[in-house]
């Protein structure tokens, strides 16, 4: 999700409070609700603030348990659009797919990419917002980093309550996806 140039995370203590997870926004549907309406009024709830989509230069998908933990190669390519009519698509075509594995491999997280409208402020299912530039994203993915030397370099975020900065951020799966294909696709930063 991009807001203002900057990607949208959530950042919050993992369960065992060890470290603040960057993970996607984003949840379970509920009822018939698609993926897309799921992803919608998930960032709403999480954030505040209301999506629209943008056609990705390619759809991914990613199995769990068959890519190595660093995802030095990008996932699979599945999907490209085409011609003049990419850009007039009836449903939200996901940027990545992602499917589980093991007992899970039967369900499915899809990844869109977004534009958010708003001002972001996280609700009580979102401790804190981080709104990464891609270099961050970058440095983040590649090198320990607390959130207190996120913040001192200049990283911007917005707390429900404050998190503890000596802890250190833990990129998620969808961050790492996204830092292995921004070089590959500078356009999505347009």
């Amino acid at each position: 999700m991009m807001l203002d140039g900057r990607f949208l995370f959530m950042v919050g203590p993992t369960p065992a409070g060890d470290r603040l997870a960057v993970i996607r926004l984003g949840g379970h549907r509920e009822g018939n609700e698609s993926a897309w309406d799921c992803a919608a009024r998930e960032v709403l709830e999480e954030s505040g603030l209301t999506i629209s989509p943008r056609v990705p230069p390619c759809t991914y998908w990613l199995q769990l348990g068959r890519h190595d933990p660093g995802l030095t190669v990008p996932p699979r390519c599945d999907w490209r659009p085409s011609g003049s009519d990419a850009s007039h698509v009836d449903a939200p075509t996901p940027f990545l797919i992602v499917q589980g594995s093991g007992a899970e491999v039967g369900q499915l997280s899809a990844m869109y990419l977004v534009d958010a409208e708003g001002t972001p402020a996280p609700t009580h299912e979102a401790p804190g917002l981080l709104l990464l530039r891609p270099p961050e994203i970058l440095k983040l993915v590649e090198q320990p980093m607390t959130l207190g030397a996120y913040l001192s370099d200049g990283g911007q975020a917005i707390f429900q309550e404050p998190l503890p900065e000596l802890l250190p951020l833990e990129p998620f799966l969808q961050l790492r996806v996204l830092a292995t294909l921004l070089p590959h696709h500078p356009q999505i930063l347009r």
